[in-house]
């Protein structure tokens, strides 16, 4: 009997030994930090990715300019899209980018979805550059963590379209579109 319970305990120590651990979601499944997703994601093997609890994986093609492409993947909550690591077309084997789409992923106060005047104290006060059509902010306790703004419904002459240099002057109305951690 002594043989078998040593045996069992061994196995187990050497079963748990061998996978990789990954944080459980915090207070309900599905729900994670994004300084989680930075830590066990960013800069990872993209072949080497972990499953997360609650969480689809599905591998992708991204493509961009002048037909170049690079290796992602998805990750699906009740079917949705939640968030994509990516690699680059520089890199198409580490993961140098995640942009989450889902408000389960949080930061705090910092979540897809919420209003800018919930985290305007939270961001840095310069703006950084953007392509037009883009607002991005920075997240002021991490630089690698951006935050895209919704400015889908400005109209094409709005100076928050082409860009805007100063946090004071945009509306608190606008959301967060999704969360970029480079």
């Amino acid at each position: 009997m002594k043989c078998c319970l040593l045996a069992i305990v061994v196995l187990l120590f050497g079963c748990a030994q061998k996978y990789q651990k990954v944080p459980q979601a915090s207070q309900a499944c599905g729900i994670y930090k994004v300084s989680d997703l930075k830590r066990m994601l960013l800069h990872e093997r993209l072949g080497g990715l972990p499953d997360l609890e609650c969480y689809t994986r599905k591998d992708t093609i991204l493509e961009g300019e002048e037909g170049v492409s690079w290796k992602g993947t998805s990750y699906y909550y009740e079917g949705h899209l939640a968030f994509m690591a990516e690699s680059n077309w520089q890199d198409t084997k580490r993961v140098s980018r995640i942009t989450i789409q889902s408000p389960l992923i949080r930061e705090g106060e910092i979540f897809v979805g919420q209003p800018f005047s919930k985290i305007g104290n939270l961001v840095a006060t310069k703006v950084p550059n953007s392509p037009d059509g883009y607002l991005f902010l920075t997240y002021k306790a991490d630089s690698a963590i951006s935050i895209q703004l919704d400015i889908s419904t400005e109209s094409a002459g709005s100076r928050l379209v082409y860009g805007v240099d100063d946090v004071s002057k945009i509306p608190g109305t606008l959301t967060i579109e999704s969360i970029v951690i480079m």
